[in-house]
């Protein structure tokens, strides 16, 4: 066999050229697949979280403000956060340009475990500047990698305490919306959202949660959708009928299963890429 390798340069020329293209577009799309879809199941390390989703059955729909505070409140189970993905007007030394942002309520890195590489992360309100917390490529390419001591931005036309780093590793979990800074909705009136932020009917919040102690994930179910009943009677007009679920990260996020078919389809075609190097050789 390698006499006849040695004697034939040609054919083993498109021999490896054929099925190292079929290996890389395989490895290349399981490599997206897996980035996104396994090693984000599997390997966040986070027991008993999820996260309460409402709607009818058959929806997954965003909450609204009064929605978020009640069930933080009356959800004893469960410790709730809310997020709300916005836009920012960030100006520095590129000029002015926008950043999406996730607005996140004081407790919510708590809740994910998360740690910062530099400074610190949320605390208590009263200390004058709004304060916002940056990735590590964030605070390299745009803020220089300076000293967090003092350290502002300008974010909507405000002067914004930087107070943390997260490292580039860092990922939210259960999605792959990647923002650059992250910002208390505590201060969403000082950092001037949009309104319907905080409008109690706009439903823009996700709603992270995680099981607290012993409890368990059918007392949890229980406590949700007794908060939800009693939403549908205090706010008939926007909330009757409206149910509420906990789930599990497990069970799969939304912006997991809305990309499930392309994932395949593409995992399909690069097979069959494979496949037909295999048979043409």
């Amino acid at each position: 066999a390698l006499r006849t390798l040695v004697s034939r340069p040609l054919f083993v020329a498109v021999t490896v050229t054929t099925i190292g293209v079929g290996l890389a577009a395989t490895t290349l799309a399981f490599a997206v697949v897996n980035a996104l879809f396994i090693k984000q199941a599997i390997g966040t390390d986070l027991p008993g979280f999820g996260a309460i989703v409402t709607g009818a059955v058959s929806e997954d729909d965003l909450a609204a403000f009064r929605e978020y505070e009640a069930f933080a409140r009356d959800v004893p189970s469960l410790e709730v956060a809310g997020v709300a993905r916005v836009p920012l007007s960030y100006r520095g030394d590129r000029g002015a340009e926008t950043l999406w942002s996730l607005a996140v309520s004081q407790n919510y890195f708590d809740l994910i475990g998360a740690r910062v590489a530099r400074g610190r992360l949320f605390d208590s309100a009263g200390q004058g500047l709004a304060s916002a917390i940056v990735s590590e490529r964030f605070w390299r390419d745009r803020l220089q990698g300076v000293s967090l001591a003092g350290l502002t931005m300008t974010l909507n036309g405000v002067d914004v305490a930087v107070i943390g780093v997260l490292s580039d590793d860092h990922r939210d979990p259960g999605g792959f919306y990647d923002p650059s800074v992250w910002i208390r909705l505590e201060d969403r009136d000082a950092l001037r959202l949009p309104r319907n932020v905080s409008d109690p009917s706009s439903r823009l919040l996700g709603l992270p949660a995680r099981l607290r102690g012993s409890a368990t994930r059918a007392l949890a179910q229980r406590e949700v959708e007794a908060a939800a009943r009693e939403l549908g009677r205090a706010w008939p007009a926007t909330n009757a009928g409206r149910g509420a679920r906990f789930r599990l990260l497990g069970d799969g996020n939304a912006d997991m299963q809305a990309l499930s078919a392309v994932a395949a389809t593409a995992m399909v075609m690069v097979g069959l890429v494979l496949l037909i190097a295999i048979f043409n050789l």
